[in-house]
């Protein structure tokens, strides 16, 4: 895009090639401390909500397994059924959500043990904020799902 742009307004390279400098620069940092943090419990099973996590899996070395539920629709008997058998074999104490799940399917997760952090891939324009500021909120979300436990 940087190329592009700079082909297309030839008198404005110096803007997008220091605009491109500091946007590596932030999601080079964020990459970093995301390592860092799933490093200090790479080992802790997770699930996702639905299938869009891959990259993050395969980057970060993430053990996840994914279903495919909608933040906002309940999932059926049978969903739920097949979540408590996936749940013997991978047992996860978060799910990643693409959006902040309906608080009745949150709750009972909860009680199955699970709790919900929301890893937005930001496929859209945000309502609030911008690109960096999402990927923000995803390094705290994951820094919740990957650090240390505590009982409460």
């Amino acid at each position: 895009i940087k190329d592009a742009l700079s082909a297309r307004w030839p008198a404005h390279q110096d803007a997008f090639e220091s605009g491109f400098s500091k946007l590596a620069g932030e999601l080079s940092a964020l990459d970093v401390e995301i390592l860092a943090i799933v490093s200090t419990n790479s080992d802790q099973p997770v699930l996702f909500s639905h299938p869009v996590y891959q990259y993050l899996q395969a980057r970060y070395g993430i053990r996840g397994r994914s279903v495919h539920w909608e933040p906002d629709a309940m999932p059926t008997e049978e969903q739920w059924k097949e979540l408590e058998g996936l749940l013997k074999d991978h047992p996860a104490r978060w799910m990643l959500w693409e959006a902040k799940p309906d608080p009745e399917i949150a709750a009972r997760l909860e009680r199955l043990g699970l709790g919900s952090a929301v890893v937005s891939p930001c496929g859209n324009v945000p309502r609030e904020g911008d690109l960096l500021s999402v990927f923000r909120q995803n390094v705290e979300a994951i820094r919740r799902v990957f650090g240390p436990r505590t009982e409460g």
